[in-house]
């Protein structure tokens, strides 16, 4: 059993700010775009989203702490396997005939491969019960079950836009992001999932995008916050101040006593809209003054005359 707390290094009575905060840090050291070619790093952060996924879900979270590995299988179940209950296959099977023709996600009890491996040795290859008389059909085709992963990206990467490609079961696979993508957004891949049954059509492939932490910007929405750094002679006098965007270096005009913490909007410097990709969000950028530091004695004399002036 993964011990998710343990991955990302929080207590069992974390909050969800503090789970959050964890995966965001993980994240970044451990991101392959920072890592290119380091096998063990890909495979830690792919087990640090898995956590994350799990543990920022409140009733994922639940069922997990209370039935261990088998909380997803547990989370259909529901109580059947708690206390009382005879768990195990027997619950599964029997929650299975009281949902026979609903749409039960199996993937969830069994897994899509052992599922799909235990239908094929019971029908045959021609998907029905061979009893020396000729195949006995049950019934029409299946689709095969959706095959689920997460998907990292970076924030330049959901900004621009564009197309991933991941293996699934051995098949490349290409994946289209578009400019604005939304962190914890699905992308749906008809027909790359599991294998159907009785000639059903194949599954589909759901990835959940994951946008890692950037070290400058913040994303609200459409709209971006940054600080903007500014030396105190530029914050006093007026002047520009270099702001990197995903738009190019910008040099942004300061005003004469400009105040510590002054938030500048820069119009159309934020993210593409996804409906609309060429409308664009603000960038907020908070001013941080810089006091100079290792100041020569001529330049503390000058302070100490301005400090004269303004007593």
């Amino acid at each position: 059993m993964k011990d998710y707390y343990k991955i990302l290094g929080v207590g069992r009575k974390a909050t969800q700010e503090e789970i959050k905060k964890a995966y965001r840090k993980l994240a970044l050291k451990y991101h392959p775009d920072k890592n290119q070619g380091n096998k063990a790093s890909e495979d830690k952060f792919k087990e640090i989203a898995e956590a994350y996924e799990v543990l920022k879900d409140p009733t994922k979270r639940k069922n997990y702490d209370r039935f261990g590995k088998y909380w997803k299988g547990a989370g259909n179940r529901g109580a059947g396997a708690g206390a009382g209950g005879r768990g195990g296959f027997e619950d599964i099977f029997e929650q299975f005939n009281r949902q026979r023709g609903q749409n039960i996600n199996m993937e969830d009890l069994f897994g899509s491969d052992i599922f799909e491996q235990f239908f094929r040795g019971f029908t045959g290859a021609g998907g029905g019960r061979n009893t020396g008389r000729g195949q006995q059909s049950y019934g029409s085709g299946r689709k095969g079950s959706d095959y689920q992963s997460q998907m990292p990206i970076t924030l330049e990467e959901a900004y621009h836009g564009l197309d991933k490609t991941v293996r699934i079961k051995g098949e490349t696979v290409s994946v289209p992001i578009k400019k604005g993508i939304k962190n914890e957004q699905v992308i749906k891949l008809k027909g790359k999932g599991a294998a159907g049954i009785n000639g059903g059509k194949r599954g589909d492939l759901r990835l959940t995008i994951h946008i890692n932490p950037h070290d400058i910007f913040t994303r609200k929405g459409d709209d971006l916050h940054c600080d903007l750094l500014v030396d105190l002679y530029t914050a006093v006098l007026g002047g520009k101040a270099k702001l990197p965007t995903f738009k190019g270096t910008k040099k942004i005009s300061i005003g004469p006593q400009t105040s510590n913490g002054k938030v500048l909007r820069l119009k159309g410097l934020g993210m593409p809209n996804l409906k609309e990709p060429n409308v664009y969000g603000n960038l907020y950028a908070t001013v941080q003054v810089q006091i100079p530091s290792n100041l020569s004695e001529q330049e503390l004399a000058l302070f100490e005359q301005l400090k004269v002036l303004r007593d």
